[in-house]
């Protein structure tokens, strides 16, 4: 598929669907930042951009051009580029233009992420892996075994190893 491909097939979680495919438009790309948009909001907020009592009303959600509602005290970064992956227009999407993940990648909110070491792999994992094993053994619930957040000489195509 090229960044001027499109297809109609209606398919996919309902919180991520993009607009233009509920519409039943022909899609691209966007659609796919859309997506990202949606986890980036959730990983920020811990909520859905889009929330409904059942999936007619999340659909709503997604078509009403005043949502998503931002917290007050959300990062201008982070709004900033919800804002963008989380338009309906998908022509003016964050990422769907020529330039695509390029575009994403150089977005203020990802100024502090060295490209290279992402793709050499040379990045530690979140210290929020340390904090819940910290939390776990407050409470009096310590991981099956010590090891469990180890990740040194991990790779990600390890999970393939035995396939």
């Amino acid at each position: 598929m090229t960044s001027s491909s499109r297809t109609s097939t209606f398919c996919g979680n309902s919180s991520f669907m993009a607009p233009e495919v509920l519409l039943g438009k022909r899609y691209g790309y966007g659609a796919d930042w859309w997506g990202f948009g949606v986890v980036i909001f959730q990983m920020l907020t811990a909520e859905e951009p889009a929330r409904g009592e059942d999936q007619d009303a999340v659909f709503e959600e997604i078509l009403d051009e005043g949502k998503p509602v931002f917290p007050l005290d959300m990062e201008e970064s982070g709004k900033g580029i919800c804002k963008q992956l989380l338009k309906r227009d998908s022509d003016q999407r964050l990422g769907a233009g020529e330039s695509g993940a390029k575009d994403v990648m150089g977005h203020t909110f990802f100024d502090e992420i060295d490209w290279k070491d992402v793709a050499g792999e040379k990045l530690k994992a979140p210290s929020c892996l340390v904090h819940s094993l910290e939390l776990q053994k407050s409470i009096g619930e310590p991981p099956a075994s010590s090891d469990a957040l180890s990740l040194d000489g991990w790779s990600h195509l390890d999970v393939f190893g035995d396939f």
